[in-house]
């Protein structure tokens, strides 16, 4: 691990441990109401297969499937405390860089200018469908340890911007997510708030 990487788990760990604090206590919850509960399932359609949605044709999780007399929810977890801290950027050796804003695990935005009108999405896109799988461990026993959503790109001039759920996924894929972007194409970027939940 990097000293980079270090201070970047010290932001973003009481993000994460606040937002899976909050998962575990809903499905606490649900366990006493005598619910039957799945953490983090995949999105189905109606054929009972993973839904593979949108411009990256990618899948989704729902934070929590519950099952209670006859009836099947899947009820989303928004943490609503914000934790405050100073942005901080990280540059990657190719040059592109990200600054890091406040912002709650499971609603980010990511804003990217970009150098060309149409970005390789592929690095990006391959850096979600491997942390959407499960990694079950240490960090989160109870939990896939996976991201959750990655939403559309939506063009606002010369900026493109991505929604992203980040829902149990371990801090690494942070880094992870700054080396997929590097290859984009991208300038820069930054990661913030998002302006509403989905």
């Amino acid at each position: 691990m990097t000293v980079a990487d270090r201070r970047l788990d010290d932001v973003l760990a009481p993000l994460r441990d606040l937002h899976l604090a909050d998962m575990l206590e809903h499905i606490a919850r649900a366990l006493d109401a005598g619910a039957r509960v799945l953490p983090e399932p995949w999105r189905r359609g109606p054929d009972g297969k993973v839904l593979r949605e949108g411009f990256l044709h990618l899948p989704a999780r729902h934070d929590l499937e519950v099952a209670r007399a006859g009836r099947v929810l899947h009820p989303r977890v928004d943490t609503r405390l914000e934790i405050g801290f100073d942005a901080i950027e990280t540059p990657d050796s190719s040059g592109f860089s990200l600054a890091i804003h406040p912002f709650q695990w499971q609603a980010a935005e990511l804003v990217l200018e970009t150098r060309q009108r149409m970005p390789n999405w592929t690095p990006l896109r391959l850096w979600f469908l491997e942390f959407v799988q499960s990694n079950y461990g240490e960090e989160a026993p109870d939990l896939h340890g996976a991201l959750h959503k990655l939403g559309d790109p939506e063009r606002r001039g010369a900026r493109i911007s991505f929604r992203i759920d980040f829902g149990s996924a371990p801090l690494r894929c942070v880094p992870a997510l700054i080396e997929a972007l590097a290859q984009t194409g991208a300038a820069r970027g930054r990661l913030q708030a998002a302006a509403d939940t989905w």
